[in-house]
């Protein structure tokens, strides 16, 4: 091992090193001294220097230096026959001395002696440290490249570190008794400096105080600016080599907004609940909302809207509580409902059109429309359950468990103990059993798989059956939570509004924000995910790539896609933060009373997506089946309404709409039949758009003009009016 130089001088005479001697010489010759240095202590394989060049002759010159080892383990000498010789100290096992004899012979053949020791000692090796079972933390713990699921139905899934977000950092080292332990951070050859590697005592607590994740893990927190793809980590420490490096598996940072959009309907007011308890959750709600949500940003808040009040729902044809198909129906009371979610299912339809009218309809944007109403007597309503999915839920305003569950429909997930059933779910009927355990982030407090003991649940949780199947436990006979998209609802601990996730749901909704990535050729091909606003890209806007790790232009926010039958622009907004006038309006094509209709219109600031106005020659022709620049918008069941806006100042506004009642690619077939059943879904259908904020509104009008693209009847039918 390196160490330091061991110099031995000659002390002289006989009064240094272990000993001198002088030989007898010719009569007149005065006879050299020869000095071999002190005695010293050195490390094992260390470099030595002997040095004689003290030896004198004090009537003529030193002719010649001899250097020979008496004892010891044996080394090899270099330049033994000069002044100074040296030799590499041996690796000894405990303290060697090795002598050493200088003899000196002077010019006139005089000679002298002088011996010298050296004491090798042997040096503890430097350790290198040893660090296993990494685990990163954020929503979960998870091993630093990820939890991958393969499923049998192709529920095919990978958590890893989101991007952005601080991360707690896990690790078991060996040897023990390191100091000045510190974890190092690098990422595509950055240095990212340290952060302080604690012991086991600084753990956080799990929300059950009797049980801990680990008695071993040594804590570190990553700060939100080290969690990028290419980061890898290692330990290091005083007076030891560091530990090799770990590459971490880190995905996009989406930053994720959800707006909250109360419906006040059949008269219920604020005197039932306030707008500010209905449309913006509290601190402490959002903050159990990122604990659970795989983003690195959150906002929750009032849609700019605020809240929408109506008189009355129009529900679309559907079955009834008993199962009976029903017309479609204007429901102006709770108890107008001829089953319990016609009301949140209506909703649905109108928010998810909010939603896309507002230009967000690929962007990281999800709606909660908590629903307020009336019944026949005047007394206000809970919604009492809750509809979820395609980017939009409904439901209460408790944002506890209805919410956390509709809006993980939003995310795509489904039922999960269905989804186990259908070998897409991997864990007992909807249950956590074999997740890993979960983390909350802003508690800093773990959240094992197990019901805690402070549940409400806990006391009789053995005694629960879910879709008739019997609660989860473990080994020891232990309640398991389930996912709340199974029931988990109430499995938390006290003073917690949600329960965890599983890990793999966790996983569907961060491919919600990421989609997937494949090679097509040497081409990539994107499927789902989310776009971000960036002005740094070409588009606008960005999405992520997954075998790359990285984010990319998404050219489909300002390109149309198959001829328009999905939208322009893929619904990206033209115009952002503009007012506007958001118009709903509905028909029954089979004529059911009332079902025609336009809605009170929404007035707010958002986005404007593309719009044709008929009254416009090039647009109409832009929109000219199979030619036009939108050759395909037209065969979204046919272009056969506009709606006619005029405002207060004078201003007249036309929009065709696309969708009404051919059958699909066949906008010059005729109106099917199915249009003409009441009972049909195919009889009903919904338009949302948003306009430009021109002034008051002084009518709307829901106009008929068949096959638009070849013009508007001079005096066009109208169907419905405001």
């Amino acid at each position: 091992m390196a160490g330091s130089l061991g110099l031995l001088a000659a002390c002289g005479g006989g009064g240094g090193g272990s000993g001198s001697e002088q030989a007898e010489t010719s009569s007149g010759n005065t006879p050299p001294v020869a000095r071999a240095g002190s005695d010293q202590s050195v490390n094992e394989l260390t470099s030595v220097i002997l040095d004689g060049a003290a030896s004198s002759d004090a009537d003529g010159r030193i002719a010649s230096h001899a250097w020979q080892q008496t004892s010891g383990p044996t080394v090899a000498m270099a330049n033994a026959s000069a002044a100074s010789a040296s030799f590499t100290a041996p690796d000894v096992s405990s303290a060697q001395t090795l002598a050493f004899r200088l003899t000196v012979t002077d010019d006139k053949g005089g000679t002298a002696s002088d011996t010298v020791s050296v004491t090798v000692n042997p040096v503890a090796p430097t350790p290198t440290i040893a660090a296993s079972n990494w685990k990163l933390a954020q929503t979960h713990v998870v091993p630093a490249a990820g939890r991958q699921w393969t499923l049998t139905s192709g529920g095919n899934a990978e958590l890893h570190m989101v991007g952005g977000r601080a991360a707690l950092a896990l690790v078991d080292l060996s040897p023990g008794g390191l100091s000045g332990l510190r974890l190092q951070g690098e990422a595509a050859g950055t240095s990212l400096g340290s952060v302080t590697l604690e012991g086991n005592a600084a753990l956080p607590a799990n929300e059950d105080s009797s049980l801990r994740w680990s008695s071993t893990a040594y804590v570190a927190m990553l700060p939100s600016s080290w969690l990028r793809p290419g980061l890898r980590l290692r330990v290091t420490a005083t007076a030891a080599n560091p530990s090799a490096w770990t590459e971490v598996s880190v995905g996009a940072d989406p930053d994720f907004t959800v707006r909250i959009l109360p419906f006040y309907v059949f008269g219920a007011g604020e005197s039932d609940v306030s707008l500010a308890a209905a449309g913006s959750p509290s601190a402490e709600a959002i903050d159990d909302m990122f604990a659970v949500w795989p983003v690195a940003t959150l906002q929750v808040g009032n849609h700019p809207a605020g809240k929408v009040v109506w008189p009355s729902l129009v529900v679309p044809p559907r079955d009834d509580s008993g199962g009976v198909r029903r017309a479609a129906y204007v429901a102006t009371s709770t108890d107008s409902y001829k089953d319990g979610f016609a009301g949140l299912s209506t909703l649905h339809g109108i928010v998810s059109g909010l939603r896309a009218a507002n230009g967000e309809a690929n962007q990281a944007v999800q709606y909660y429309a908590p629903l307020l109403a009336r019944n026949a007597a005047g007394q206000f309503r809970s919604a009492g359950g809750g509809i979820g999915g395609g980017n939009v839920g409904t439901g209460d305003t408790a944002y506890a468990g209805i919410y956390i569950h509709e809006q993980g429909h939003a995310f795509g997930l489904p039922h999960a103990g269905d989804s186990y059933d259908g070998g897409s779910y991997p864990y007992e009927w909807g249950s956590l059993k074999g997740s890993a355990w979960g983390y909350d982030s802003v508690r800093r407090l773990f959240r094992s798989i197990l019901v805690p003991a402070s549940s409400g649940n806990y006391a009789s949780c053995r005694s629960h059956t879910f879709g008739g199947h019997p609660r989860a436990v473990d080994a020891q006979d232990r309640c398991i939570k389930q996912d709340p998209m199974q029931s988990g609802a109430g499995d938390q601990a006290r003073g917690q509004r949600f329960t965890i996730f599983s890990d793999y749901s966790t996983a569907v909704m961060q491919r919600y924000f990421e989609g997937t990535t494949t090679l097509d050729g040497a081409a990539r091909k994107y499927s789902g995910g989310k776009w971000q606003r960036d002005a740094g890209f070409p588009s606008g806007y960005k999405r992520w790539d997954g075998i790359d790790r990285k984010w990319v232009d998404a050219p489909d926010a300002v390109n149309v896609a198959s001829g328009g039958i999905w939208g322009f622009e893929d619904d990206a907004p033209l115009q952002a933060n503009v007012p506007v006038y958001a118009i709903v309006a509905t028909m029954s094509y089979a004529g059911t009373a009332g079902a025609t209709q336009i809605y009170p219109p929404i007035r707010y600031t958002g986005n404007l997506i593309r719009l044709i106005d008929p009254t416009v020659q090039a647009q109409r022709d832009s929109i000219l089946p199979n030619t036009g620049t939108y050759y395909w918008w037209c065969r979204a069941y046919g272009c056969d309404y506009t709606l006619r806006v005029r405002y207060a100042n004078g201003t007249v506004r036309h929009v065709a709409l696309q969708g009404g009642f051919r059958p699909w690619n066949g906008e010059q077939q005729p109106v099917v039949a199915e249009a003409s059943d009441p009972l049909s879904g195919s009889s009903f259908r919904r338009w949302t758009v948003n306009v430009p904020d021109d002034g008051a509104i002084a009518s709307i009008e829901l106009l008929d003009t068949p096959q638009v693209w070849k013009g508007l009847p001079a005096l066009p039918k109208v169907l419905a009016s405001r």
